[in-house]
């Protein structure tokens, strides 16, 4: 059951990729990673934050556990990197449900980048400094010390570098994905051992967006 999801999910990250967010697979299909390329008009603008994503073994029962890598000012996210979203929490103390997926989960943490909930904060430093100004200016400082790197995606979406080739291709492109094979246009998914290899999933015309 799990494989099957994961594979269904991982094919529609290709064919319908969340904009802006690229996402890179390993050896196992429960264990993933992205990179998050900051909205423009905010403070984490022409930034890259890299993402784990872990799937449980009850997924999608159960939501994966996502965290940022990347440090980030932000008052729902908290120093070590975890993210605090209904959307990541099983009901009821959360809005998880089976129907929700990966994809859904990276549109609404990069959303979370737009629009931080103030009446929820992990970060208290964040909020406290939640002056707009002066929230921004510190924001733009982390995101200029720690997040200013080459963006994977095709798109950057406002993030930092050029992508790949693969990014551009309007012909369908395929990549092996445990056992099995997908095919999907605008991006390709592959395992993560770096260079050429590395998934690049973008928003290049916004049609991945809800």
């Amino acid at each position: 059951m799990l494989a099957n999801r994961m594979k269904a999910e991982l094919k529609m990250l290709v064919n319908e990729p969340p904009e802006g967010v690229c996402i890179s697979t390993t050896d196992s299909i429960q264990t993933l990673s992205a990179e998050m390329c900051g909205p423009e008009g905010t403070a984490y603008a022409g930034g890259v934050f890299r993402l784990s994503i872990s799937v449980p073994d009850r997924y999608p029962l159960v939501p994966p556990d996502v965290k940022f890598e990347t440090p980030v000012f932000h008052p729902n996210i908290e120093q070590g990197g975890r993210i605090c979203v209904d959307l990541l929490k099983a009901k009821p103390h959360g809005s998880w449900t089976p129907l929700a997926n990966i994809r859904s989960l990276m549109m609404t943490i990069r959303c979370l980048l737009s629009e931080p909930n103030a009446k929820d904060p992990l970060n208290q430093a964040a909020l406290l400094e939640r002056s707009p100004q002066q929230f921004d200016a510190t924001a733009s400082q982390w995101t200029k010390q720690h997040a200013m790197q080459s963006c994977m995606c095709a798109d950057g979406g406002g993030g930092g570098g050029g992508g790949g080739a693969a990014g551009g291709e309007d012909a369908s492109t395929s990549a092996n994905i445990g056992q099995g094979e997908v095919r999907g246009k605008r991006g390709l998914l592959t395992d993560g051992e770096g260079g050429a290899k590395r998934a690049k999933v973008s928003g290049d015309d916004g049609s991945g967006s809800a």
